[in-house]
């Protein structure tokens, strides 16, 4: 199972400037998982960010965290991720 989109989306959560960023994540196989979470005024930040790294994950195996986090933290680049 391979992951093929990586969405993510914002909303105001009316809480004071908790944006909501809530994360679509679609597999070759058509299941869909969902995750969420909150910041302070940069909600709109992580979206953007997340929507810059999913060319690095999509194709990618899920449950292969460790290539992933690493490959993110190196700037979108391979360099120094686990093989």
């Amino acid at each position: 199972m391979k992951i093929t989109a990586i969405e993510p989306m914002t909303c105001n959560s009316g809480i004071g400037g908790r944006d909501w960023l809530f994360v679509k994540v679609t597999t070759d196989e058509g299941l869909v998982g969902w995750g969420a979470g909150f910041a302070w005024h940069t909600g709109s930040e992580l979206a953007a960010a997340l929507s810059h790294a999913a060319p690095e994950l999509a194709g990618g195996d899920h449950r292969r965290r460790d290539r992933s986090g690493p490959s993110l933290r190196n700037g979108g680049t391979d360099a120094g991720a686990a093989r």
